[in-house]
Formats: C-alpha cells, structure tokens, sequence
C-alpha cells in the first residue's frame, strides 16, 4: 500500500467533508501504521504529512470513534 501511494491517499481523506470517510481513512492509517513491523509506514505517514493532518482532524471532529482512531 505504501509503495503504491496509498498512505498519501488516505492523509488526503482526511480533509474530506465526510465524518465517515475520516473513520475509515483513520482506522486504515491506523492498522497501517501499529506495531514495530511498520516503520516504514510511520515514516512514510509523516512525510505525507500525516501528523498536522491528524491534529487537524482532531481539532475539528467531534466525533469519538474518530477521536479514539486517532489517539
């Protein structure tokens, strides 16, 4: 997924109008980028620019799946 631009993909999601795209983009993110075995990811999330993505998305959701995904 990442080799194939896939993590840029879902950050972008992150900015969609749609509370439900976000808890998808999220969730997907968040499988990608749990445990030690994805460093690559994380770093590839970061790049993307991931992280301002994320806080963004934390400062406007009200939305507690979301906020739980996220954190």
């Amino acid at each position: 997924i990442r080799r194939q631009g896939g993590i840029q993909l879902l950050v972008d999601l992150l900015d969609h109008r749609m509370t439900e795209v976000h808890r998808s983009a999220c969730g997907a993110l968040r499988n990608l980028v749990y445990g030690k075995a994805n460093d690559d990811n994380k770093i590839a999330l970061k790049n993307c620019g991931g992280i301002p993505a994320l806080v963004r998305l934390l400062r406007k959701t009200t939305d507690l799946e979301i906020r739980e995904l996220v954190t």
